[in-house]
């Protein structure tokens, strides 16, 4: 079974550290829907099968679509797609458009999985990283969303803030809501943001590698003491509320990718849309090229495997991989590996390579220096 993620690019401001697509222009939005349903209709056949385990509205601001914008994308879906039974059903949110009307439309839809873009809970964290939502109205979309039944709940936060104290008070809010997911990010300088511009211009300070692994071994400790599966590097959850649709990037699942700059992947090959809202429309509606493909080489699928598996708790099949190398390959892996295993950032766990905590502030290191050639 697959999975369908929307990319809605819309926000009513930039935030300082986002590099995703995203436009803070609504008045696209009125063309962008039908196209959207177009490519539903148009990509129906892209995936192995028409059954779906997961929806997942992305962006951007998802939550700055009205119900009835909403119903009508998932109206398209299921004209062409089938569901799981009990299929996850996400939308991911800002705190500041969580009414209690438009939670009640929610849930009559079907969402069952709330994500909410809370970051921090203290009004000067928000301000720094140029959310506009405040810190009262974080705390009052949790209560509400409670309030009106959704249990299935995942926040996000930020952590390594130059600045900032707030990280373990940030920790103790969530355990106080007894939020059963959460996603936690360090902050990073990405390119053609107002972050990278404000620290270029002197304004900000860049992040610090002392805060970040000062934040990293609170939030493990945390998870840890707090009986939260640390199950991908910045993933954590109770028993039962591991995020469906994100766990099929790191399982090479397949998936299908609608809207500007999303990406798809049906086993064999991936594609990714044009990411300039009004070239995406106007090739939609004219019937030209939308996106560009790419097929993948067998290195290329061994290198997806290691790059998604040894993001999580699940790691790298060892006896799987080295089945699929080359003598050389697997010479080549197996030197990398004993030396990660002998200076602790990998551990040997039943047959499986798993990061240790330590490696997981190396991760991208580590996977690098293990894709092979």
């Amino acid at each position: 079974m697959a999975g369908i993620y929307l990319h809605i690019p819309f926000c009513r401001s930039a935030c300082h550290y986002c590099n995703f697509h995203f436009t803070t222009s609504l008045k696209g939005k009125e063309k962008l829907l039908p196209a959207l349903c177009k490519e539903i209709e148009l990509r129906k056949n892209y995936l192995p099968d028409r059954h779906l385990k997961s929806i997942y509205f992305g962006g951007g601001t998802p939550s700055l679509l009205n119900i009835r914008e909403i119903d009508l994308l998932l109206n398209q879906i299921f004209r062409y797609f089938t569901m799981e039974q009990d299929a996850e059903m996400t939308i991911e949110a800002n705190p500041d458009d969580l009414t209690q009307d438009y939670l009640k439309g929610l849930i009559e839809l079907g969402i069952n999985r709330l994500s909410i873009g809370i970051q921090s809970f203290f009004d000067d964290d928000l301000r720094w990283l140029g959310r506009t939502h405040s810190a009262e109205q974080a705390e009052k979309a949790l209560e509400s969303a409670l309030a009106t039944g959704f249990s299935n709940l995942s926040i996000d936060l930020i952590y390594g803030i130059p600045g900032s104290s707030h990280f373990t008070k940030n920790l103790q809010k969530l355990k106080d809501f007894d939020i059963p997911h959460f996603s936690a990010y360090s902050l990073t300088l990405e390119p053609k943001t107002i972050y990278s511009w404000q620290v270029k211009k002197n304004r900000k300070l860049p992040p610090a590698d002392d805060d970040m692994i000062r934040d990293f071994n609170l939030l493990c400790d945390f998870a840890e003491d707090n009986h939260y599966q640390h199950y991908e590097i910045s993933n954590f959850s109770r028993e039962g509320f591991r995020a469906i649709h994100n766990s099929a990037y790191w399982k090479n699942e397949p998936y299908l990718g609608i809207g500007p700059s999303a990406h798809s992947y049906n086993l064999i090959s991936r594609q990714w849309n044009i990411n300039v809202n009004h070239k995406y429309i106007m090739a939609i509606s004219e019937g030209k090229d939308y996106f560009e493909s790419e097929t993948l080489s067998k290195t290329d699928r061994l290198n997806e495997y290691i790059m998604t598996r040894l993001r999580t708790s699940d790691g790298i099949d060892y006896q799987y991989l080295i089945s699929l190398l080359t003598e050389e390959q697997k010479k080549e892996f197996d030197c990398q590996t004993t030396h990660f295993i002998r200076e602790n950032f990998m551990s040997d766990k039943n047959g499986f390579l798993i990061l240790t905590r330590k490696g997981m502030l190396l991760s991208d290191y580590i996977i690098s220096k293990l894709f092979v050639e």
